[in-house]
């Protein structure tokens, strides 16, 4: 009997000391500083002012950096992450500049991971009415040559009204282009830049939902 009572007591505090264990494992754990607590007080690896982290802010491998920088980054821009390697802290909007890669609206860098738009050279064109830069060129996915944009870019650039009724043209509208001139002729006035947009081919067009036109006079059966 008191063998048996002292083996439980045994196992009681084995377990004990255990889960006491784990809780300071746990609590080790909760009290390990996050990424933005590490990289607090760096200074951007482009611009070299300091980098809030308490907003937004990326960080760049030591390998990518170099790449990106063109040269040895700067240590006041380090860090070690919980893993011992090299971080390196910047500006979203410096991250962005460095980009050799640019949205052919906007003009601006496009970062890694962010939404991209694959528009086709004579379309693009046709979109700005003329030739987009040439940091915007590229390959796009099915190996043809495009330009490249921000999907939110190009949705914004491809937006357009309806030539007769003004409200916006919406992914699967039944709709029609109408030359310039045609245009004018069947409105019977200037019509509006806001219904102006490119077909695919680059060609400039003004566009109308097809019962909007139909109404009008157009024959488009």
């Amino acid at each position: 009997m008191g063998a048996s009572t002292l083996v439980t007591g045994v196992l009681v505090v084995l377990a004990a000391a255990g889960g006491a264990f784990a809780a300071q494992r746990l609590r080790a754990k909760s009290r390990r500083p996050g990424v933005a607590e590490l990289a607090r007080g760096k200074v951007c690896l482009f611009c070299l002012s300091p980098v809030p982290v308490d907003g937004r802010f990326a960080t760049l491998t030591e390998s990518t950096a170099r790449e990106s920088l063109g040269a040895a980054p700067p240590e006041g821009a380090s860090f070690t992450d919980f893993g011992g390697e090299k971080q390196f802290l910047t500006h979203i909007e410096c991250l962005r500049d460095a980009q050799e890669e640019v949205c052919m609206f906007c003009l601006r860098g496009i970062l890694p991971g962010e939404e991209m738009a694959f528009i086709e050279r004579p379309y693009a064109r046709g979109l700005l009415g003329e030739e987009p830069v040439e940091r915007a060129a590229g390959t796009g996915p099915d190996g043809e040559p495009c330009f490249f944009g921000h999907a939110d870019c190009a949705r914004e650039a491809t937006k357009a009204l309806c030539m007769f009724c003004l409200t916006e043209m919406k992914a699967g509208d039944v709709s029609i282009g109408f030359k310039k001139p045609r245009a004018r002729e069947l409105l019977g006035a200037e019509p509006s830049p806001q219904s102006e947009t490119a077909e695919p081919g680059g060609n400039r067009c003004h566009v109308a939902h097809a019962e909007c036109a139909r109404a009008a006079g157009a024959d488009i059966d």
